[in-house]
């Protein structure tokens, strides 16, 4: 099932869970006037494309950046720091803002979207 369905894989090497969006359900983050597509999330961190040409990186390594995360649930003021950038992702560590209760709640909808469908409700 983890195979068509990857937002559903657990990993026991990490300290909390991290929810892999389908690429139709990828929420965004707005850093200062760019908008940007979440990959993964977890209650610590985030995973976000990017895009960059030569030596021009959007963010400095330990950069502490602030920005709005919209979710399919909630719409969430963040923030964290640069931990890690490759050619087109960036990720941010130390995140404040998503609880544990919000990742449920991602969760579940990204379950009720996926295995029943846009329309489905409980």
């Amino acid at each position: 099932m983890s195979k068509d369905y990857p937002f559903l894989q657990i990993s026991c090497r990490r300290d909390y869970y991290r929810l892999r969006y389908p690429v139709a359900q990828r929420p965004r983050i707005f850093i200062q006037t760019h908008e940007y597509v979440i990959t993964e999330l977890s209650e610590k961190g985030l995973r976000f494309r990017t895009r960059y040409y030569g030596d021009n990186l959007p963010f400095k390594m330990g950069e502490e950046v602030e920005g709005t995360l919209v979710l399919a649930t909630a719409t969430l003021h963040v923030g964290g720091t640069i931990g890690r950038q490759d050619d087109d992702e960036t990720v941010m560590l130390d995140v404040a803002g998503v609880s544990f209760h919000r990742m449920l709640e991602e969760q579940r909808h990204l379950a009720r979207v996926c295995f029943f469908g846009e329309d489905f409700s409980i």
